[in-house]
């Protein structure tokens, strides 16, 4: 029996998943109605050919979300139990909002930029998403929903938003073109980790770690800052090169740890850890 009172994988819970499965129907479309009036607002300001350029990205984006989703929907429940909500829950609602902001803002890649007040959508779009995630997870501690499911669109939607938000700062000339390795830090890292797995290597732990999360949101603010179309490509370039070695610097440092070079448990590395922080 499960925390819920129900048979963990029996008829009930395939019924929730059915009932789940309902409601990701209506998530798609709310996402098609959302990109169709993004679609209409882009007839008015582009050409026609710009504008279909945009919901073709916009759409595209949104199939990778809906094929996660679906995948994920397995997964609605608490990490220590296996009993499936009935919903998909507020918090994971906030989530796929802030998936729906990086669809229209994938829409303005490989297209001209935009001018006027339309120039801003893209930093406010991902400005808006940033601030979305600052309280999801709030929202899923506060009514006791935090799922796996939850935890997969977290970081499926950030690593998504954080490379579309890239792509852009490097199209519109405020980031350089190798910022875009950043951008897939988290894909490339994942790669790395699958290499190592197949080469037979063992892949450690990352220990929980408060510099990771702050590093993880200065970076995004300042990616959201740079969007804003105010900055001169020198200004934005200095930056970006005082803003990626934070970010580096513990790439390596996790990548060490899991491929076993370093051992966040030894005296060593804690004594290094007390001395960095006089």
């Amino acid at each position: 029996m499960t925390g819920h009172g129900q048979l963990a994988g029996g008829p009930i819970d395939d019924r929730r998943l059915a009932g789940l499965r309902r409601q990701w129907l209506l998530v798609a479309v709310a996402y098609l109605a959302v990109l169709g009036g993004g679609y209409a607002v882009m007839l008015r300001v582009w050409p026609p050919p710009d504008a279909a350029r945009w919901l073709l990205l916009a759409s595209a984006t949104m199939l990778v979300q809906m094929v996660v989703l679906w995948w994920a929907l397995q997964f609605n429940h608490r990490p220590d139990e296996a009993a499936l909500f009935r919903t998909i829950g507020v918090a994971n609602g906030m989530t796929l909002a802030r998936g729906l902001l990086t669809c229209l803002m994938a829409g303005f890649l490989f297209g001209p930029q935009p001018l006027g007040v339309l120039a801003w959508a893209p930093a406010i779009l991902y400005m808006a998403e940033r601030v979305i995630d600052f309280f999801d997870g709030f929202v899923a501690r506060y009514t006791r929903r935090e799922t796996k499911l939850g935890g997969i669109l977290d970081m499926e939607f950030d690593g998504l938003g954080i490379l579309i938000a890239v792509g852009l700062g490097i199209q519109y000339g405020r980031l350089p073109a190798w910022y875009l390795i950043l951008g897939l830090g988290r894909q490339l890292f994942v790669l790395g980790m699958w290499i190592r797995t197949r080469l037979g290597k063992p892949n450690y732990d990352m220990t929980a770690s408060d510099h990771r999360r702050v590093i993880a949101g200065i970076q995004t603010s300042f990616i959201a800052v740079v969007l804003w179309p105010i900055w001169t490509v020198e200004l934005a370039m200095f930056a970006a090169w005082l803003f990626a070695v934070p970010l580096v610097l513990s790439f390596v440092r996790d990548w060490l740890v899991v491929s076993g070079v370093l051992d966040p448990a030894s005296d060593g590395y804690r004594r290094a850890r007390r001395d960095a922080k006089r």
